[in-house]
C-alpha cells in the first residue's frame, strides 16, 4: 500500500487497515496456543525454539544488518561496531519473532517454576495493562508487554479447551470474539 500498489482499488485501503488491525495479536495468540498444545518437556522446547526461531532469527538479521552496513556505507546508518546491538535489540520487521523468543523463553521459565495458567494469565493482564497506561518499560520490553496478553490468552483457552474437548469450539469462538475486542 505505501508503495502506491493496489491504492487504485477502493476496498483496497479498508481491508488493508482491517488485517493490519488484528495480524499481530492472531500471531502471538497462536503461537500461545500452539505452545500449550505441545507436550514437550521444557528442553526439548528450548532446542526447538532455538532450531525454529532463533536460528531463523539471527540468519536473517545478520543478512539485513549487513547488508544496511555494506551497502548504505559513510551514509547515515549503524556501523560494524553497532551490528551484536542491532541483533539483539529486535530491530527492523523482524522485532516480532525478538518478542516471540522473550515471550517463550518467559514462559518456559514459568512452566519450569510451575506457576499456574491462572497465573501466568493475570501477570500478563498486569505487564500488559503497565503498557496501556503508559509505563515506560527498559530496553525493547515494551513489544514484550504489549503483545504477551495475546499469547497467554492463546495458551489459557488451550489449556481450558484441554481440559474440556467438548467446548473447543466454544474456546475458539471466544477467543475469536477477544481478538476482535
Amino acid at each position: 500500500l505505501q508503495a502506491g500498489i493496489g491504492t487504485e482499488v477502493p476496498l483496497w485501503k479498508p481491508f488493508h487497515d482491517l488485517c493490519y488491525t488484528f495480524h499481530v495479536p492472531v500471531f502471538f495468540f497462536i503461537s500461545g496456543w500452539l505452545s500449550q498444545v505441545s507436550s514437550k518437556q521444557p528442553a526439548a522446547r528450548a532446542t526447538a525454539l532455538l532450531n525454529n526461531i532463533v536460528y531463523p532469527y539471527l540468519l536473517w538479521s545478520i543478512l539485513q544488518s549487513v547488508l544496511m552496513i555494506v551497502v548504505a556505507a559513510g551514509n547515515n546508518v549503524p556501523k560494524w561496531i553497532n551490528l551484536p546491538w542491532m541483533l539483539l535489540s529486535g530491530s527492523f520487521q523482524f522485532w516480532f519473532l525478538h518478542c516471540l523468543i522473550l515471550i517463550i523463553l518467559t514462559d518456559l521459565c514459568l512452566r519450569i517454576f510451575q506457576v499456574p495458567t491462572w497465573a501466568r494469565l493475570c501477570g500478563a493482564v498486569c505487564v500488559t495493562s503497565g503498557s496501556i497506561l503508559g509505563f515506560d518499560f527498559p530496553w525493547k520490553f515494551d513489544a514484550v508487554a504489549e503483545n504477551i496478553i495475546y499469547f497467554e490468552v492463546g495458551a489459557a483457552l488451550a489449556t481450558f479447551a484441554a481440559i474440556k474437548p467438548h467446548l473447543k469450539v466454544g474456546a475458539i469462538a471466544f477467543s475469536g470474539a477477544i481478538l476482535l475486542v
